[in-house]
């Protein structure tokens, strides 16, 4: 099995293997190596990734943010998450429910921010902008 970063640079991809990733390569050294599967992250998904893996039989797995493409996909549902687990808090009782986002723009971070605001709608309440901040996406 093999994780596809798309887009990287040598020196993304050696930042990558010190964090702890067992193997990690860019899809230009791919072609030259035997494998079973991929694991490809959508970011830089339709752009290098998708040509090469419909040039190549090889099968695939998109991970991290659901595409609307017909393809094998392992993702979170952001806004029903996130809408859910602010759905169980305000059934508690809590009535000041915070959120530390993601980077403001990132799809990740703007679907958890409408399930959030979703769950606030479904109890007749209206979040608190003071207690909604943006954060860092980081790992």
């Amino acid at each position: 099995m093999l994780l596809l970063q798309p887009t990287a640079q040598r020196e993304q991809v050696e930042r990558v293997r010190a964090s702890g990733a067992r193997r990690v390569i860019p899809v230009a050294e791919v072609a030259q190596m035997s494998f079973d599967a991929v694991i490809a992250p959508a970011l830089g998904w339709g752009d290098l990734t998708l040509p090469f893996l419909r040039e190549h039989p090889i099968p695939y797995v998109l991970v991290d943010r659901l595409q609307d493409l017909r393809v094998d996909q392992v993702g979170v549902e952001n806004e029903n998450s996130s809408a859910a687990l602010v759905d169980h808090l305000l059934q508690l009782g809590h009535c000041r429910v915070g959120m530390v986002g993601g980077l403001k723009g990132l799809s990740t971070s703007e679907e958890r921010r409408a399930g959030f605001l979703l769950a606030h709608c479904r109890h007749g309440l209206e979040a608190d902008p003071r207690l909604m901040v943006e954060g860092l996406s980081t790992s």
